[in-house]
């Protein structure tokens, strides 16, 4: 059955303010679709998360995002219960500038077919991951749902954040990699299975819920419900390789590597490093990283499991 009553959260400045324009446009199609729904913008960080928090303790029986990754990883943040399971499901309408999530549930790109699949019974569980790290002598956690890792991507999304040229942010992230990339050196990373240790020495290590990073596709095979982690220590010949790709839309050029998979992970290094989920950066090394099976119930076009994608 459709979902008797939902919160709408809209992150108006997700990929440059688009949301912002389009939201108009998206409330009404919800309407026509015949969603039962109240809206609520978001008004700085972290606001998505508080917004979601108070749905799920108030008997909404779904959460919508509005935006884009950042926006989707807040949303799940407050959703997200002390029992390492969300009491919502969510929803997701999207209008950021990766979108990697949205790609990884293959939703719709038309935005009326998006939003009329609000209303939709059908959905699908998949799992969520905690990560754990330090920030000023804290231990910061974090949930998320697509990728979370520590080297150049962590250091990437800051050098972005740092650009002041109007660029929009998928110039400034073009703009940081092509400053940081023909200097970066490798780093030496130690990752802790439990019954083995490994140690790298790698441009970067990402552990991959879903296909993409950045709209990267570094994980072709990754899939959302299997319980595991793809664990990808990343050499520079194949990152490049897969960011060069990406922007020359070579989509055939991309690794094919069988990642090992894993469900806990200590993550350790030699350099100080600082450490990213779904785009934030959230402190430094060392690092745990968790996989919660089937913790989240999402809103999907693919019932009761999405097929592989080629």
């Amino acid at each position: 059955m459709p979902p008797q009553r939902a919160r709408v959260i809209v992150n108006p400045t997700s990929g440059a303010r688009s949301a912002e324009r389009r939201w108009p446009q998206i409330k009404a199609l919800l309407e026509d679709a015949g969603l039962r729904f109240d809206a609520v913008l978001t008004e700085g960080p972290m606001h998505a998360a508080l917004l979601a928090g108070e749905a799920a303790g108030e008997g909404y029986d779904l959460v919508v995002a509005v935006g884009g990754d950042g926006t989707i990883n807040e949303v799940v943040n407050g959703l997200m219960g002390a029992g390492g399971k969300a009491a919502v499901d969510l929803g997701i309408i999207f209008t950021g500038t990766a979108n990697d999530f949205a790609r990884n549930l293959d939703l719709p790109r038309n935005l009326e077919r998006n939003c009329q699949l609000m209303i939709s019974p059908r959905r699908m569980d998949v799992d969520v991951g905690l990560v754990e790290c330090a920030r000023d002598g804290q231990t910061r956690r974090r949930y998320f749902v697509n990728v979370s890792g520590a080297g150049f991507d962590a250091d990437w999304m800051e050098e972005a954040r740092r650009i002041v040229l109007p660029l929009g942010p998928k110039g400034n992230y073009l703009a940081a990699f092509l400053r940081m990339a023909p200097t970066y050196e490798p780093k030496d990373f130690i990752l802790d299975f439990g019954d083995r240790q490994e140690e790298h020495r790698a441009y970067t290590v990402l552990f991959s819920n879903g296909r993409y990073s950045g709209r990267i596709p570094f994980n072709p095979q990754g899939d959302l419900a299997d319980g595991q982690f793809e664990v990808m220590a990343l050499d520079l010949p194949t990152f490049v390789e897969a960011v060069a790709a990406n922007i020359f839309a070579r989509p055939e050029s991309r690794p094919g590597s069988e990642w090992p998979k894993a469900s806990v992970v200590r993550l350790e290094s030699r350099q100080r490093l600082s450490v990213q989920a779904d785009g934030e950066v959230l402190g430094e090394l060392p690092a745990r990283f968790q996989v919660l099976p089937g913790a989240l119930r999402v809103v999907s076009r693919h019932w009761p499991a999405m097929p592989p994608q080629p």
